[in-house]
């Protein structure tokens, strides 16, 4: 008797909508900057930087900031928190990067990396079978690599129903290894 929907969306617009009543739970990067919301973490992810196989970073063994100031960036979204981890981590280091274009679907980033229109940074769960063909490499950032936290966010008005505590149980116990595998 328990109606599951997915709606996609950024973080923020996700938290609305939770604060709104439309949704119960929302799955979300932290940190989450909003009052009346109970915040379950579930892991971490990590970004990477993805190149063509042919490209010249393939050897290396990590990309620092600098390597990026004379590299056409493809972004993801700016609206999106992942964007906004790059751009502080590049900003941080005094890097300002040559953006050649910005897309809202993962899947051309992924294929205008491939075919060598520039490189970008995504998350590596969202890369694997790409890097696993060999059609794309992905690559840690940074000395300590670039992550971001993510959470569950339902409303906290006090007692939750059996039903979402049971799907938060689950998503507790599921999400953690699809986000690190």
């Amino acid at each position: 008797r328990v109606q599951l929907q997915v709606a996609s969306g950024h973080s923020n617009d996700t938290l609305s909508r939770v604060l709104g009543g439309e949704l119960d739970i929302g799955l979300v990067t932290l940190p989450v900057e909003a009052d009346r919301i109970r915040v379950t973490e579930i892991g971490r992810d990590e970004l990477v930087a993805i190149v063509p196989p042919d490209h010249a970073w393939v050897e290396r063994r990590r990309i620092q900031a600098a390597d990026f100031a004379n590299e056409p960036l493809i972004l993801y979204e700016r609206e999106s928190r992942m964007t906004g981890i790059l751009l502080r981590f590049l900003l941080e280091e005094g890097i300002f990067p040559r953006v050649v274009t910005e897309v809202d679907q993962v899947e051309v980033v992924k294929e205008l990396v491939r075919i060598g229109l520039g490189v970008a940074v995504l998350p590596a769960w969202s890369v694997r079978s790409e890097v696993e063909r060999g059609e794309l490499r992905a690559l840690p950032i940074g000395t300590h690599g670039l992550t971001r936290a993510w959470c569950l966010a339902a409303l906290d008005n006090g007692a939750q129903p059996a039903s979402l505590k049971a799907l938060i149980r689950l998503c507790v116990e599921h999400l953690p290894r699809l986000l690190t595998a």
